[in-house]
C-alpha cells in the first residue's frame, strides 16, 4: 500500500521459506504469501509467473480454509484480464464472489470483490453494470454527503478510496471527467495523509486521464510526472497499462521531452522507465494465453472520416489542446472543435478518452 513493491517482495519470499513442514512441504499458509507475489508479478507485468503463483496459491490457501481463496481469486481475474482472456476474468471474479457469498462476516471482503468486478466492466466497457454497482453502493450520495471530507462510518475508509477510485475511472471513460475530478481531488490528500502512495499514484493516473479528456494538456502531464515519480521506484507498470492507448498518448510526449533534456523541474522520472512502460503497452495486445478468448472486433465506420478529421484525430491521441491543434494546422479553434465534434459522431463516442479508445481498436492511429 506504501508503493514499496520489492520490499514487499523481500518479506512474500521470507515467509515462503519458513512456511515448510519439516520434510520441505508448503504449508497451507504458504498460498497467502504465494498470492501476494503473484500480485506484485501482475503489477511489473510478469503476466505467467503471475499466475502460476496465483493458482499454486490457491490451491495451498483451500487446504487452510476457503476464505484463504478469496485474493487470490481476485488477483486471478486481474491477470487473466491482463492476458486478454475476459472469460476467465469472469469465471475468476465470480469464483471470488461466490466465496464471499458462502460465509458470514465477510461483508469488507463483498465490498472488495465488488469493486474489482466493477473495474473489470470498465475494461469490458459494461458502463451500465458500472452504474448499477455505483447506485448499490449509494456511491453518488455519500459523495453528496462529503463522505471523502469526513471519512466513513459504514466502512473502513481504506476500501471505501476502492470504490471512489472506481467510479472515478467509470465517469472518465463515459466521457464524464469533471464528475471524476470532483471525487479525485479530495481522496488525494486523504490518501496521501494516510501514505497509501498506491492509491495516491493510481488518483495522479486517473486525474491525468480526466485532464486530458477536458484537452488540458499541460495539467494531464503535471499529474503524470507526480504519478511517474512516485511510481518508479516500486516499478509499477499495470497501474499505466491497464489505462491503455490514452495514457500511452500521454506517456509518449513525456519521454520525447526528457530525451530532448526539457524535463520539468517537477519531475524526477528516468527516460529508462518511461520507455519500459511504453515497451509494456507495445507487448500487452501479443501477451494472450493459448485458447484465450479473442476480443470483439469493432464494427467499422458507418461514414469514414475525411482526410482532415484524419489529422485532427492524430492530434487528440497527444497532450495537444484545442487551441494548440488550431495553431499545428493553421485552423481556426472553432473549426478544429467542430471536426472533434464529427469524429466522435463518427467513431460514436463523447469523450477524448474513449475517442482514442475506439480509434486504436479501429486501427485509424
Amino acid at each position: 500500500m506504501r508503493g514499496q513493491l520489492h520490499e514487499a517482495r523481500a518479506f512474500y519470499e521470507q515467509a515462503l521459506e519458513h512456511a515448510r513442514d519439516s520434510r520441505g512441504h508448503r504449508l497451507p499458509i504458504a498460498g497467502v504469501a504465494l498470492v501476494g507475489m503473484g500480485y506484485l508479478l501482475r503489477e511489473w507485468n510478469d503476466l505467467e509467473a503471475a499466475r502460476q503463483r496465483i493458482l499454486e496459491g490457491i490451491e495451498l490457501a483451500a487446504r487452510w480454509e476457503e476464505t484463504g481463496t478469496f485474493t487470490g481469486y481476485i488477483s486471478l481475474a486481474l491477470v487473466d484480464q491482463a492476458l486478454g482472456d475476459q472469460e476467465a476474468a469472469r469465471t475468476a471474479i465470480h469464483q471470488a464472489r461466490q466465496v464471499v457469498m458462502g460465509f458470514e462476516g465477510m461483508e469488507v471482503a463483498a465490498i472488495v470483490a465488488g469493486v474489482y468486478q466493477a473495474r473489470l466492466w470498465i475494461q469490458q466497457g459494461d458502463y451500465s453494470a458500472v452504474i448499477r454497482w455505483a447506485g448499490e453502493r449509494r456511491l453518488e450520495e455519500r459523495i453528496a454527503a462529503g463522505e471523502l471530507e469526513k471519512g466513513s462510518r459504514s466502512v473502513p475508509f481504506l476500501y471505501a478510496a476502492l470504490e471512489y477510485l472506481a467510479y472515478a475511472e467509470a465517469r472518465i471513460a463515459q466521457g464524464r471527467p469533471d464528475e471524476a475530478l470532483a471525487v479525485l481531488s479530495p481522496l488525494l490528500p486523504v490518501t496521501e495523509t494516510g501514505g497509501w502512495t498506491m492509491f495516491v499514484i493510481e488518483a495522479l493516473v486517473l486525474e491525468s486521464l480526466a485532464f486530458q479528456a477536458l484537452s488540458d494538456g499541460p495539467q494531464a502531464v503535471r499529474c503524470l510526472e507526480e504519478a511517474l515519480s512516485l511510481a518508479e521506484p516500486g516499478g509499477f507498470v499495470r497501474t499505466f497499462v491497464d489505462r491503455g492507448a490514452p495514457m500511452a498518448a500521454l506517456l509518449k510526449p513525456i519521454l520525447k521531452a526528457q530525451q530532448a533534456g526539457r524535463q520539468t523541474a517537477s519531475a524526477s522520472t528516468t527516460s529508462d522507465y518511461v520507455r519500459r512502460l511504453l515497451d509494456a503497452f507495445d507487448t500487452a495486445q501479443e501477451t494472450k494465453p493459448e485458447g484465450a478468448l479473442p476480443r470483439p472486433s469493432a464494427p467499422a465506420l458507418v461514414e469514414p472520416l475525411s482526410k482532415r478529421e484524419a489529422e485532427v484525430l492524430r492530434l487528440l491521441a497527444t497532450d495537444l489542446t484545442s487551441a494548440e491543434m488550431a495553431r499545428e494546422l493553421i485552423l481556426s479553434v472553432n473549426t478544429v472543435r467542430s471536426h472533434i465534434k464529427n469524429i466522435y459522431a463518427k467513431l460514436d463516442v463523447h469523450s477524448r478518452y474513449e475517442a482514442i479508445a475506439r480509434a486504436t481498436e479501429l486501427n485509424l492511429l
